[in-house]
């Protein structure tokens, strides 16, 4: 979890919910938080550890949230990693939900399944709501500054059904990224298919894709991440999935 510092660098706390019978994790405590210290040190990063035991996922990261900070400095932003497990699905709904209800920013991340020489040197930002797509922007920022990332082209990307509204997007997607003082390429995408296929077509090979997360997809259905399966199956870049808590409807 990414916290925010007066110095503009973010505190880092690196958490992990365990799950099951609590007298049987209870013993487990010491041993598992011990190996996150250790993990931060070999990795040389600038994080706190927390281990949090729990007989419920959703119930572990809600309390987290809630009692995780240092004075003032309260999370702001929850990064989890991708899983394809089926039996979670629903309970990864239910949490995201929570996370957002608790005014935190969430990122979900998907790791590339190629090294990035062989994948196109763009960073993709897929473009529907203001609030989010401010937040990706600034994401996107934040990872161009690196030495990495730096020769990389960032796309702000917009998903139309009419050919008739094609410069109309384009038009006031430049003014949204002029208005922010963001420089960056546009590109008009129209299409008729469900927009994450389509997020999947363009951005199958982009080195980093950026794509907000809508609750209406995650809670219609009895598969509530299918859509988004298809689309981290069809990506072979770096994936972030994510959502501004300021827009929790859309």
């Amino acid at each position: 979890m990414l916290f925010r510092s007066e110095a503009r660098r973010g505190l880092l706390f690196l958490a992990q919910v365990v799950t099951g019978d609590w007298e049987k994790l209870v013993p487990r405590q010491a041993a598992l938080q011990k190996s996150m210290e250790e993990f931060i040190r070999e990795n040389r990063l600038s994080a706190v550890a927390k281990t949090v035991m729990t007989d419920d996922f959703e119930r572990g990261v809600t309390t987290l949230l809630q009692v995780a900070g240092l004075g003032a400095l309260q999370p702001n932003t929850v990064l989890m990693g991708w899983s394809d497990d089926a039996v979670k699905q629903h309970l990864f709904t239910r949490t995201v939900r929570r996370v957002l209800e608790l005014k935190r920013n969430l990122i979900v991340f998907r790791e590339a399944t190629r090294p990035v020489d062989q994948l196109e040197p763009y960073i993709d930002i897929w473009w529907r709501a203001k609030e989010n797509g401010s937040l990706m922007l600034t994401l996107a920022h934040l990872l161009q500054a690196n030495r990495r990332w730096r020769d990389h082209t960032i796309r702000v990307i917009r998903i139309i059904r009419d050919e008739d509204g094609r410069e109309e997007a384009r038009l006031g997607t430049e003014k949204l990224l002029a208005e922010a003082r963001f420089h960056a390429e546009t590109e008009v995408v129209v299409s008729q298919e469900k927009p994450l296929l389509t997020i999947g077509r363009v951005s199958r090979r982009s080195a980093v894709c950026f794509v907000g997360v809508s609750m209406q997809v995650l809670e219609v259905g009895d598969d509530p991440l299918a859509d988004y399966s298809i689309l981290v199956g069809a990506l072979e870049g770096n994936l972030f999935l994510t959502k501004n808590w300021h827009d929790l409807e859309l």
